[in-house]
């Protein structure tokens, strides 16, 4: 992950460009996003049990918070975009998103609390509250 306030102004005006588009793999209800149905395969659903729904809205504003904190892998993408941004709700359910085939239009996914980077995300998350880092 990049240091807090460390993300160059190349990179900053690429993320300008991406946005978060979703995956019909990830969602509970995949037709909220305009996706058909897709079949899972044992991907991790966004929307954990016991939540409503993310919305598009609701993941777009997550993704732009985890940019604004600096919330991003320091490996890149062929686009020059990080391969990974992570986000956390306010019921600190951790999210990280990847971009998809064009690089420039990410899709995201819960992480389990048993994944080994979820604590530390968690708290770096919480460290870097309010920061502008991006």
């Amino acid at each position: 992950m990049v240091k807090p306030g460390s993300l160059t102004p190349e990179i900053r005006d690429r993320l300008r460009q991406a946005r978060y588009g979703g995956s019909p793999h990830h969602k509970r209800r995949p037709a909220d996003y305009g996706f058909n149905p897709a079949p899972r395969h044992k991907k991790n659903v966004c929307d954990p049990k016991g939540y409503p729904p993310i919305t598009q809205m609701e993941a777009t504003r997550l993704f732009r918070a985890g940019i604004r904190r600096g919330m991003v892998s320091c490996k890149l993408n062929n686009k020059g975009l990080p391969v990974f941004v992570w986000a956390a709700d306010e019921h600190n359910q951790v999210y990280e998103a990847k971009p998809g085939e064009d690089g420039w239009t990410y899709h995201g996914y819960r992480l389990y609390k048993d994944d080994r980077q979820y604590r530390p995300l968690l708290r770096e998350w919480k460290i870097r509250e309010g920061a502008s880092n991006g």
